[in-house]
């Protein structure tokens, strides 16, 4: 049983479950012909021209055949293909991977590492519309918190705009009343299902209905989304009940071509990967979507992409692939009030590992949205920064109808300068939320100076012209490339300025880099003087705050000073952690093994590193540490002990000890691996034993308990190994090893003793 046992548990602590998923890179697309006429809708060609996009570019080109043919004999399974990056995505072992890499015209296999991320319908909060409408205006306040009015009121709504949504399914979109219009009009021009390779997309997935009702969505004559006049192509890349992630990526890969390739003008995209399998170093636009993401953009599609939802995840301080792509909209989310401006704290942060601005904009990160399977005239209360995106996606398509002699860059260009913030930007927020005045009335572009800036010994003095209660102040420091080093955000309130006494902000915190202020609408820049750039230098101070509260000042903010820093983390993250471990433990005797003390305690002091190798709720790690154990015994001469049992060996077992084992997060299987968890694996160590010898009760001892009667001698030395499994819920856990092998017996003084094999124990985690 132990021979079986040990191997056993070594493959599941060093294995996954799922096969693993591999892009197969081909070196030409020899002998392969391609005409774009018979490939490519009529609006796809059309936007190739306006674009000034080349139709015959060699991606466009069909894979080799023989090529694809080759790779799959000795694949498990083929998953997909991409024309773009001239790959053929399979499952495969390491040893079929070995085989394919051999083939002569295979450049590289490149194993696919992501993880979705996809935000979910609020099912517990049900409200009726009615909650975020403006009646008067026939359309929600997420809308009008971008001027959507302004587009309505000159009949501006997406007409000619083809938007391509990418998502998990659409379910009821073929019957729900909101979107009759669609059904009516035959504006749902394709769909496909790349998850059951059929034309099917509406059986199920809550998710892409709720994303596709924000970018057209009518209920009762009320707009959820700004592009009730576009058509729509439907792709369904994934499973909501994410079965398959690593296929996903594959798919999302094949639906944006297929978005290409039927006249796609817009990619609306709700789903990321990154975190739990890419690390955040990897966030730098260089994966295999962020690639396909950029080459979108470069055949005249503008990708709408969700920045993700995890600005609360310590370990992973940025955005998610393809958001981190240079050519993407990516958008962030902020709370859904149209008067307020706040972060929502859980939408990502920017910047790109290699630097670079995102989020592009921001949104509401609450929204109003259909959910499929309620009464016709309710909407679903839904947040995520999968429903920021479709709102932006459906503003854009409004803008670009407005002027359709723009490149799709272009307009990324013109929607970044239409936001609320522009110039002025931060990780957070990116350039502020899209107005549509920006494009129906140009004149009003011009923004009148709310504000001024004044040197003043060690401060700069903020003063605004006029006081606002309900107005932001924003402000960043950055360095002459642009890099935003720290800023200020509040995502509940603003700072309550009294324009008599002036905010103080330190010029320690600037130095000699760029201070940016964003106030009502208008943005001003700062640089210290020549004498002050060079004294403040060495002085400048990454983390001193950018205000100061002036104690004759009222002030009501929340310091959430950032700095660039915060995202240089090690190529480990969001797959590796560590805890330190601490356990108080009492060895079980085992009748018939020991002459022990039954319960003999023990501590144990250790670090465990983790390391996420599926999803968020598996996990292989090891850990080490030391552990001192106590127990006692009476000395034994011959068959006889000694006299009233009072002669006595105080023992102490000292052991440094490493486990190999894999945790199992039950209850971060729907989401959160610090709650309920168990582990279990194997561990190894190395231990000595030191003796006093002592008498108990002896008559005439002045000490009744005990009186040491010769110094600490050194008995053994030992290797030891066995089981262990701990179960726990976050930092507490019950823990249990098992020792295999015979621990002493065989070069002991006493060869009669043997210690217990099983020791029980609580322990306690520091994460």
């Amino acid at each position: 049983m132990k021979k079986l046992l040990v191997p056993i548990l070594l493959n599941l602590c060093l294995t996954g479950f799922a096969q693993p998923c591999w892009w197969v890179f081909l070196t030409d697309k020899a002998g392969t012909t391609f005409d774009p006429y018979t490939y490519f809708d009529a609006k796809a060609i059309e936007r190739y021209r306006l674009n000034h996009a080349d139709l015959w570019d060699s991606s466009n080109y069909p894979l080799n055949g023989e090529y694809v043919k080759a790779v799959c004999a000795l694949a498990t399974e083929e998953v997909g293909q991409s024309r773009w990056l001239n790959a053929v995505a399979v499952t495969a072992t390491d040893e079929q991977v070995a085989g394919i890499a051999r083939l002569p015209f295979v450049r590289s296999v490149r194993l696919i590492e992501s993880e979705l991320q996809l935000a979910s319908c609020d099912e517990d909060t049900i409200r009726r519309l009615t909650d975020s409408v403006n009646y008067k205006a026939g359309m929600t306040n997420q809308l009008l918190r971008m001027q959507g009015e302004l587009f309505r009121e000159k009949g501006i709504d997406g007409r000619g705009i083809r938007i391509a949504v990418l998502d998990a399914g659409f379910l009821h979109v073929d019957s729900h009343d909101a979107f009759k219009h669609l059904r009516d009009s035959n504006r749902i021009v394709a769909t496909w299902n790349f998850y059951k390779n059929n034309d099917n997309v509406y059986d199920e997935g809550r998710h892409g209905t709720a994303v596709l009702s924000c970018i057209t969505g009518i209920i009762d004559t009320m707009r959820l989304g700004l592009a009730t006049g576009s058509e729509f192509l439907l792709a369904r890349t994934l499973d909501e009940e994410k079965t398959s992630l690593k296929k996903d990526e594959a798919r999302w890969i094949q639906a944006v071509e297929w978005a290409d390739r039927n006249g796609a003008d817009i990619i609306s995209s709700s789903v990321g990967y990154g975190y739990g399998y890419y690390s955040v170093k990897q966030m730098d636009g260089t994966s295999a979507v962020a690639r396909a993401a950029n080459m979108a953009a470069r055949k005249g599609i503008l990708v709408c992409q969700a920045a993700a939802n995890l600005g609360g995840e310590k370990a992973w301080k940025t955005i998610v692939t393809p958001a981190d792509a240079d050519s993407v909209l990516t958008v962030g989310g902020i709370l859904g009030n149209i008067k307020f401006y706040g972060h929502a704290n859980t939408s990502s942060y920017g910047p790109t590992a290699d630097g670079r601005l995102k989020p592009n904009v921001c949104n509401f990160y609450f929204v109003s949205a259909v959910d499929p399977e309620s009464d016709h005239s309710w909407s679903s209360y839904a947040n995520g920064t999968s429903f920021s995106t479709p709102l932006t996606a459906g503003f854009c398509a409004c803008a670009w109808q407005m002027n359709r002699s723009l490149t799709a860059m272009q307009l990324k260009a013109e929607v970044e300068k239409s936001a609320d913030l522009y110039p002025y930007y931060d990780y957070a927020l990116g350039y502020g939320v899209p107005q549509a005045s920006y494009f129906t009335d140009p004149e009003r572009r011009i923004k009148d100076t709310t504000f001024v800036l004044e040197d003043s010994a060690e401060y700069i003095l903020f003063k605004p012209l006029s006081y606002d209660s309900s107005n932001f102040i924003f402000l960043h420091v950055r360095d002459s490339n642009g890099l935003v080093e720290k800023y200020r955000e509040n995502s509940f309130g603003t700072y309550m300025i009294d324009s008599i006494n002036p905010l103080l902000i330190p010029k320690s915190c600037i130095g000699d880099r760029i201070l940016c202020v964003c106030y009502n609408g208008y943005v001003s820049e700062f640089r210290l003087n020549d004498s002050d750039r060079v004294k403040y230098r060495d002085e400048y101070r990454a983390d001193e705050k950018l205000i100061v509260q002036n104690r004759h000042s009222r002030i009501n903010h929340v310091d959430l000073s950032r700095t660039l820093a915060d995202n240089k983390i090690s190529r480990w993250a969001g797959r590796h952690r560590m805890e330190v471990v601490t356990s108080l433990s009492l060895m079980a005797g085992m009748k018939g093994e020991t002459d022990c003390s039954v319960w003999s305690p023990s501590v144990y002091l250790g670090f465990a590193h983790l390391f996420r190798t599926y999803r968020n709720w598996y996990y292989t790690g090891f850990a080490y540490g030391y552990s001192h154990t106590s127990f006692s015994r009476p000395v034994q001469f011959g068959k006889e002990s000694a006299p009233d049992n009072s002669l006595f060996y105080l023992t102490a077992l000292n052991e440094f000890s490493m486990q190999l084992f894999q945790r199992i997060g039950l209850a971060g299987m729907f989401g959160d691996l610090k709650g309920l968890f168990c582990d279990f694996g194997l561990y190894g160590s190395f231990g000595w034993t030191r003796d006093k010898a002592w008498f108990r009760n002896m008559p005439g001892t002045l000490a009744s308990k005990q009186v040491v009667v010769c110094p600490d001698r050194l008995e053994d030395y030992r290797w030891n190994y066995g089981v262990m499994t701990r179960i726990g819920y976050r930092g507490v856990g019950i823990s249990a090893s098992y020792r295999l092998n015979g621990l002493m017996g065989d070069k002991l003084r006493h060869p009669d003793i043997v210690l217990p094999r099983l020791m029980l124990g609580v322990s306690y985690f520091l994460h």
